[in-house]
């Protein structure tokens, strides 16, 4: 019971100071990358492999941690107290071999690059995208 009534009384107070809701983004921001490279369609741990002329080529994606950051500003909304914009690179990695155990080995190498925005918005207490 006391767990509810802590929880109803921060939803009383406001939302949080600009510096808390930075610090909870960022580390938002670094569990979303995280999940996100995991739960790919063609992750790192276990790439898609399919064949292209007379090669097999295994292939994933991920979004590069380095290139990660957001934005945040306070929302005109009455919903949301915070919005942001986060900005991220997704890279695609290759290797292309005769037999697909040979492509699964590696070394993979990017082959394309996307620069993607997505706008995570802090909610009922917390960063949700």
């Amino acid at each position: 019971a006391s767990a509810k009534a802590g929880k109803k009384q921060a939803a009383k107070a406001g939302p949080p100071s600009e510096a808390q809701a930075r610090a909870e983004l960022d580390a938002f921001l670094v569990k979303y990358t995280q999940q996100a490279n995991k739960n790919m369609n063609g992750s790192r741990s276990k790439p898609r492999v399919f064949t292209r002329g007379k090669n097999h080529v295994a292939q994933f994606s991920e979004i590069d941690p380095v290139s990660v950051h957001a934005d945040m500003r306070k929302s005109i909304s009455k919903h949301f107290d915070y919005t942001a914009r986060m900005y991220y690179v997704e890279n695609t990695f290759e290797c292309v071999g005769k037999t697909k155990s040979e492509a699964l080995k590696g070394p993979f190498k990017v082959v394309s690059s996307k620069k993607l925005t997505e706008l995570p918005r802090y909610y009922k207490g917390k960063w949700e995208n």
